[in-house]
C-alpha cells in the first residue's frame, strides 16, 4: 500500500489536502490491494485529486470497483477530499527502488474510468449532467457527483446557472451551493423551474430547414424524455415534443384519443403548415401518433414516417366486453402504484414536485390510460417502424403482428436491449435514433 507523508499538503480550490490522508481512507476498502492518491494538473491551472487503485482480486470489473471505492470515500471524507477520478490499474508502476513511479501513472479518462456516480436515467438528469460537464470541462458527470469536489467554485457556479438557463432550467447559485450534485439539484426543482415545461408544444430544437420530427408524449403527458435526441438527430432537422393538456391544472383533460390527436395536429400545423409529417410516439404516445397519422391521411396530407416506440394497441380480454380494464376519471386508483409507474417513466424528476403537481401528473397519467383502453384504432395506409424493448418479452413473438389490423403497409421491427421504461434512457435513445434513421433512408410512404 502506498501512503503519502503527513506533511505533503497541497492546496486545491482553496482547500488544504493531504493526499496521504485520503490514501489511508482508501486503504481500508476491503476490495483493494493497493491505492495511491496524487495531484494532477493535466490542464494548466486546474489541479485535481486522482486516485489509482489495484484490486485485491481480479473478479471485480473496473467500473464497479471504481464506483464502490468512490462511494466508500464519499461516506468517510468531506466532499472536497474525494478524488475527482478513480483509475483502476492491474498493478502500480514502481521505480527501480520500489517506490511509486508517479510519472508513469496514466491520465484519467473521465468518460470511462472516473468511477463517478451512475449515468443520467432521464431527460432532466441528462440536461443537468451535461451542464455540469460543460462548465467543469469534463466529458461526463454522474448523478451523484459533487460540483465542488470535481473542481467547481463560486465563479464556475455562476456559469453553471447560465448553462442550465440556456438549457431551460432555472436555478440559483444558492441552490447549487446547497445541493451540489445533479440529483440534489434536480430534487429542488418543480415544474415551473423548467421553461416550456407544460406547454402543448415542447421546442426541443427549432432550427433546421428539413421537415421536423414530432414526438408524442408517453402516458405521463410530458415529452421531456425526448430531449437527449437532439444530440443525435442531424442539426438541420427541427425536433418538437407534444405534451398533454391538464398538466397546468387549468386546461381540461382530453376526452378521447381522437380528440387529442386532432388537437395535436392543429399544434404541428401551426409549427409546420404543410407536410410531409414525421410522427414518433413512445408507449401511449404511439397510439396517439397512429391516430394522428390516420387523421392527417384522411385530410389528404402526407405522413412520411410513423415510428412506434414500444407502443401497442390496447389488448382487451374476452370477458371485459370492450370496456377496458383501466380506471376511468374520478374512479379510485392506487396512488403509490401510480407514482411508481411515473418514476419509472420520469426518473428522478418527481423529487422536486409538489403534492399538487404530483396529483396533476397522476390525473393525466390515469386519464391517458383510460382513453387508450376506450380507443378503437382505424387502419393507416402506409408503413411503420416498431421499436421493441426486448427485455420481458417473448423472443419468438412478432410484436408487429399486434399492429397488423391497423397498418396496411410493412411493419418493420428493430429490437433494443432494454425494458419498456428504459427505452427513454439517453443511450437507448441513441440506438433508437440509429434505427429510425436507417429505416427512414430505406422506406418510403
Amino acid at each position: 500500500m502506498f501512503v503519502g507523508r503527513a506533511d505533503e499538503q497541497v492546496k486545491i480550490r482553496g482547500f488544504r489536502i493531504e493526499p496521504g490522508e485520503v490514501q489511508t481512507v482508501l486503504a481500508a476498502h476491503p476490495a483493494l490491494a493497493q491505492a495511491a492518491v496524487t495531484v494532477r494538473e493535466d490542464t494548466p491551472g486546474d489541479k485535481r485529486l486522482v486516485a489509482y487503485i489495484v484490486a485485491e482480486h481480479d473478479d471485480n470489473t473496473s467500473g464497479d470497483l471504481a464506483q464502490s471505492v468512490r462511494e466508500f470515500a464519499a461516506e468517510r471524507l468531506p466532499g472536497y477530499m474525494v478524488p475527482s477520478a478513480f483509475v483502476v490499474l492491474d498493478e502500480m508502476p514502481v521505480t527501480v527502488n520500489g517506490k511509486l513511479d508517479e510519472k508513469s501513472l496514466p491520465a484519467p479518462d473521465h468518460s470511462t474510468v472516473s468511477g463517478r456516480g451512475g449515468g443520467a436515467a432521464g431527460v432532466l438528469e441528462e440536461t443537468v449532467c451535461a451542464a455540469f460537464a460543460q462548465v467543469l470541462g469534463l466529458s461526463d458527470v454522474g448523478l451523484e457527483d459533487d460540483f465542488f469536489a470535481l473542481g467547481g467554485h463560486s465563479l464556475m457556479a455562476i456559469g453553471l446557472v447560465e448553462q442550465l438557463r440556456v438549457r431551460g432550467v432555472s436555478v440559483s447559485v444558492r441552490d447549487i451551493i446547497g445541493h451540489p450534485t445533479p440529483t440534489g439539484l434536480i430534487n429542488t426543482l418543480n415544474l415551473s423551474s423548467v421553461q416550456d415545461a407544460l406547454s402543448g408544444v415542447l421546442p426541443i430544437r427549432t432550427q433546421g430547414d428539413k421537415p421536423p420530427l414530432f414526438f408524442v408524449h408517453p402516458g405521463g403527458g410530458l415529452s421531456w424524455s425526448y430531449r437527449p435526441l437532439a444530440r443525435h438527430i442531424p442539426e438541420d432537422v427541427p425536433v418538437y415534443g407534444l405534451q398533454a393538456d391538464g398538466l397546468d391544472g387549468v386546461t381540461p383533460l382530453s376526452n378521447s384519443v381522437r380528440q387529442m390527436a386532432a388537437a395535436y395536429i392543429e399544434r404541428i400545423r401551426a409549427v409546420c403548415p404543410s407536410g410531409p409529417y414525421q410522427l414518433v410516439g413512445w408507449s401511449f404516445g404511439g397510439v396517439v401518433a397512429h391516430e394522428m397519422a390516420l387523421q392527417l391521411q384522411a385530410a389528404g396530407v402526407q405522413v412520411a414516417a410513423l415510428v412506434l416506440m414500444d407502443a401497442y394497441p390496447f389488448e382487451r380480454t374476452a370477458d371485459d366486453q370492450g370496456h377496458g380494464t383501466v380506471a376511468g376519471p374520478g374512479q379510485k386508483t392506487d396512488v403509490a402504484q401510480t407514482l411508481e409507474e411515473l418514476r419509472a417513466e420520469m426518473g428522478h424528476v418527481l423529487g422536486g414536485l409538489s403534492d399538487e403537481e404530483l396529483a396533476l401528473l397522476a390525473g393525466v397519467y390515469h386519464n391517458n390510460g383510460y382513453l387508450m383502453s376506450k380507443h378503437e384504432p382505424g387502419r393507416f395506409d402506409g408503413h411503420a417502424l416498431l421499436l421493441v424493448a426486448e427485455e420481458g418479452k417473448t423472443a419468438s413473438t412478432s410484436h408487429g403482428a399486434k399492429w397488423k389490423p391497423y397498418i396496411s403497409g410493412e411493419i418493420s421491427e428493430a429490437v433494443l436491449p432494454c425494458n419498456h421504461h428504459d427505452m427513454a434512457r439517453p443511450d437507448m435513445l441513441e440506438r433508437a435514433w440509429s434505427a429510425m434513421a436507417e429505416w427512414m433512408r430505406t422506406v418510403r410512404p
